[in-house]
């Protein structure tokens, strides 16, 4: 859009002086279209009265201006916006809590991490609720035993680990809240035990696990009345972890199959009932797996198995049945993928399995989707929010009306490339017919000359990217590579207003050399600008200042090099300024940061990033055209963390939205804030 030039108001020999008020109101209108924008606040503005006595209002209240700074109109803080699913996780423990109606999912590890979630989180009728509250719960781990107890109607958690060490507590889950309990005698500490409820008998039976040295384990234990007791049964199933273990209501009681004694996959099937072990077939069963998924399958009273991992084969995703103590492998064509560690529960008489997340191999990642199974049918729920993620990319689509999210990746062996809108405080996965590969790292800006949203680059796995995408109304095209960028990720994009084109800068392919080369995008065509311009870098953050009229960039790093930055840049008509002297105050060197323009408030917006000092970061600064301000800490906040691509001004909802990012010991973030 052509920017327009100074508006002045008719004026008259009879034209009395108009209010303070009303000149103000009249000042703001005259900055706004001066600076090429419509009303303040974009809204239509109504004017009423006669001269003298004249008011405007928009449609949301009084006329405010939109260029108020960072010192005259501080923001609000920050909003979390309620998580919409778990996050991607593996080894998690689940069970179906009859008495309050729905699946249970506690603990579960996220990848890289060493320590172990304690969230609660309820899933019903298709949608997850975050049930974890600050009051009593067990500590953070993974690898806890849980099952529900029908004849005392609670659900049961014991032991797990986190870290290095092992539990040996007791814990009682009902009405949405934990009880920790104190039974006199209870198992030793372990982790990866099994664990279901024995309908014939009416008792809880736990069976093996490991301790701290992964010493495998062969004792089993009931429990029921708030009470654990340890049987000797002979014979029983060899000393294993991470076997799989369901109820088979009316029929055999507690079937176990599989495990691990640590290097090996076993395949034995073993049924508990009347306090005594019975060997299960031995032909015509799965094969050994370890870390499968054992659940009753109530409105086809079978019990179900899926997945696992074998030693030899590797990760398995092959679902059996297991009715009148015979195994029969049904062939699904639509399925989960292959996993181990999933969370898995029976479900109701009505509503069948659930199962939630997992470890992948081929991912090299924890994952978080939900999958039914009922009557020998899998049905994939969709998510609805994107997977924790960082290095994906964001922009605001003004044709469309929404923010668009796309790719980004739990690690390097993880890129994604799904597509998702966010729009008035609710996430929406789109599916459209043709999407950019799998990537990380790109940059997505929204070309407000051409009408689209334009993706360029991004890291593949292990290939770094050049080609580039245009979006609109929910399609992706992929235009000619003739003239394009080297390939390259965390450079930083954005549309330059003033003249009328958008903007690349910088980045860095697998050699991990950044480049400082800039590029003009327009009419579909790229064309390098042979400009002095920043140091090379990556990691650095930009965006268009609406308020000043002109690209501002801060900081990055170059790795290879080993320096960091915390200088300022603007870019206008061609010409890249180093203004950083002339700022009365700057942050700290920081890279991998994201950078909005707050264009309601009027400033741009800097948070998180990384200081090879300080760490992982979660201040927050707005640029004022002479200088960076620290702009106040509300609380709750996001933690610390890297942010890059996904930090973009929501202009529909006047406000700034982060979603996820990375943060200490690899953590990977799937929340979502707004800052105003």
């Amino acid at each position: 859009m052509a920017r327009m030039g100074p508006f002045t108001p008719a004026t008259s020999a009879t034209h009395t002086s108009l209010p303070s008020s009303a000149s103000a109101q009249l000042a703001a209108a005259s900055a706004s279209l001066a600076s090429g924008g419509g009303p303040a606040q974009n809204q239509p503005v109504t004017c009423a009265g006669a001269s003298g006595s004249r008011s405007c209002s928009v449609a949301g209240g009084a006329l405010v201006p939109t260029n108020s700074r960072v010192s005259a109109a501080p923001p609000s803080g920050w909003m979390s916006v309620p998580a919409a699913v778990p996050p991607n996780m593996f080894e998690a423990s689940g069970a179906y809590d009859a008495k309050d109606g729905y699946n249970v999912v506690f603990g579960g590890l996220a990848t890289g991490a060493a320590h172990g979630f304690w969230g609660t989180w309820s899933y019903t009728d298709g949608a997850w609720t975050n049930i974890s509250s600050a009051a009593m719960h067990p500590g953070g781990r993974y690898f806890a035993s849980m099952a529900y107890d029908a004849k005392d109607h609670y659900v049961v958690l014991f032991g797990g680990a986190s870290g290095s060490a092992p539990y040996a507590d007791t814990w009682k889950f009902a009405g949405g809240g934990w009880l920790k309990l104190a039974p006199p005698t209870h198992p030793t500490a372990r982790f990866a035990a099994s664990m279901a409820y024995d309908s014939t008998d009416g008792v809880i039976v736990l069976f093996g696990g490991f301790t701290t040295s992964f010493t495998a384990l062969s004792d089993t234990w009931t429990f029921t009345g708030g009470l654990w007791t340890k049987l000797t049964p002979t014979p029983a199933p060899s000393a294993r972890g991470f076997a799989a273990m369901a109820n088979d209501p009316g029929r055999n009681g507690a079937v176990l199959f599989g495990g691990s004694t640590g290097g090996n996959s076993l395949g034995d099937t073993w049924i508990f009932h009347n306090n005594t072990w019975t060997a299960g077939p031995t032909t015509g069963s799965p094969a050994g797996r370890y870390g499968p998924a054992l659940a009753y399958d109530a409105p086809n009273t079978e019990v179900v198995l899926f997945g696992g991992y074998n030693v030899t084969t590797g990760a398995l995703s092959d679902t059996w049945t297991f009715t009148s103590a015979n195994w029969t492998k049904i062939g699904p064509a639509f399925h989960p993928t292959s996993r181990n560690y999933p969370a898995y529960s029976d479900g109701s008489a009505t509503s069948g399995i659930v199962l939630f997340g997992g470890y992948s191999n081929a991912k090299a990642a924890g994952l978080n989707d939900t999958w039914t199974f009922k009557s020998g049918v899998w049905k994939l729920d969709a998510p609805s929010a994107p997977s924790a993620r960082t290095l994906g990319t964001m922009t605001y689509d003004e044709a469309d009306g929404y923010v668009l999210f796309f790719g980004g990746a739990v690690n390097l062996r993880a890129p994604a490339h799904d597509t998702w809108t966010y729009s008035a405080g609710h996430w929406k996965l789109l599916h459209p017919k043709l999407a950019p590969p799998d990537r990380s790292g790109a940059v997505m800006a929204y070309d407000q000359a051409d009408g689209y949203v334009v993706l360029f680059g991004g890291l593949g796995t292990y290939a770094a990217l050049n080609d580039t995408w245009t979006y609109l109304a929910g399609v992706w095209t992929l235009l000619p590579s003739t003239g394009a960028p080297t390939p390259r990720f965390d450079a930083v994009f954005a549309y330059d207003a003033a003249d009328g084109y958008l903007l690349l800068f910088g980045g860095t392919d697998l050699s991990i050399i950044p480049t400082n080369d800039s590029w003009s995008f327009s009419a579909g065509v790229w064309t390098p600008l042979f400009v002095p311009g920043p140091p090379p870098r990556d990691g650095a953050a930009m965006t268009y200042d609406s308020e000043d009229g002109f690209v501002l960039l801060f900081g990055g790093a170059d790795g290879f090099a080993g320096v960091d930055y915390n200088d300022t840049w603007t870019f206008l008509a061609g010409t890249w300024i180093n203004i950083s002297s002339k700022l009365g105050f700057s942050p700290p060197t920081i890279s991998t940061a994201a950078l909005a323009d707050d264009t309601y408030d009027g400033y741009p917006v800097l948070f998180g990033g990384f200081n090879s000092t300080l760490g992982f970061l979660s201040n927050a600064y707005g640029f004022t055209g002479t200088t960076w301000t620290s702009l106040p800490t509300s609380s709750p906040a996001p933690a610390p963390r890297t942010v890059e691509g996904q930090f973009v001004y929501d202009a529909a909802d006047r406000s700034i939205v982060l979603f996820g990012g990375e943060g200490t010991s690899f953590a990977v973030f799937q929340d979502t804030w707004t800052f105003d």
